[in-house]
């Protein structure tokens, strides 16, 4: 299982060729790829516009893992655990679902996750 960060969804909605390409692969070789709704809820955000919202319904079909109060915890523990920094609060989010959700993260910005790999957080450059 593939989560993706939010930049990935919107390199699929500017065209990004490398996004699509991945994306493709991914696919074809029948990974489940899945969302946060904290990743969900980033791109809803946008600015995005409705065809792009909904040409990512399409491509991949999601249906966003929801954020409940044991992954809240869950990335209390985490935010904490790697000092605290204002920044990573949303990412903690993020990869406290990919980790308890047996999955590797797929991201196009890896510096935002790094502090979190020593706590078995896989990440995927794309």
């Amino acid at each position: 299982m593939t989560h993706l960060d939010t930049n990935i969804l919107i390199a699929l909605t500017n065209a990004d060729l490398k996004a699509k390409n991945w994306i493709t692969s991914q696919i074809e070789s029948h990974e489940t790829l899945c969302v946060s709704s904290i990743t969900w809820y980033e791109f809803l955000a946008g600015p995005v516009l409705p065809q792009q919202v909904l040409e990512i319904e399409l491509i991949l079909d999601l249906a966003p893992i929801p954020f409940d109060s044991h992954l809240a915890i869950e990335s209390a523990l985490l935010f904490n655990s790697t000092g605290r920094a204002r920044k990573r609060k949303t990412d903690a989010m993020i990869a406290t679902t990919a980790l308890l959700n047996g999955g590797k993260l797929a991201t196009r910005n890896t510096a935002d996750f790094q502090a979190f790999t020593p706590l078995g957080l896989e990440l995927i450059s794309v």
